[in-house]
């Protein structure tokens, strides 16, 4: 999802930018984000909406609204808020097999993100 989704956001901005006088009228990676939610959108209603891709596409959904409102994107916020909106409308997906390690994975890999973020840059980055 995350592939399909800022793959197609980072496309949208690389053509963007070869035309800089349109493209610095407006913001151009927020018009890419939410076509990249469109398309997004798509591929998790063809993909037959399952727990890891609802969670993906919820995640994407979250860094999205992050980039349009000028916000820090991967937070362990959003990762608890992507399980609350799923374990809202399917409390049973608690106790299946996907949503278990997606999220577990999911919030491993923000987390030493968000450490990494925090840190002091070293003189070797």
């Amino acid at each position: 999802m995350g592939l399909i989704c800022f793959g197609s956001m980072a496309v949208i901005q690389f053509f963007g930018a070869l035309f800089p006088s349109r493209s610095s009228r407006f913001a151009l990676h927020k018009f890419a984000a939410i076509i990249a939610a469109l398309i997004g959108g798509c591929y998790v209603l063809m993909s037959g909406a399952l727990v890891s891709a609802l969670r993906a596409f919820g995640m994407a959904m979250l860094v999205v609204l992050a980039i349009l409102h000028d916000w820090m994107a991967l937070t362990l916020r959003n990762v608890c808020l992507a399980a609350f909106a799923i374990l809202a409308f399917n409390p049973v997906a608690l106790f299946t097999a996907s949503f278990q390690p997606s999220f577990f994975a999911t919030a491993i890999l923000v987390i030493w993100y968000e450490s990494r973020a925090r840190r002091e840059p070293t003189k070797w980055h």
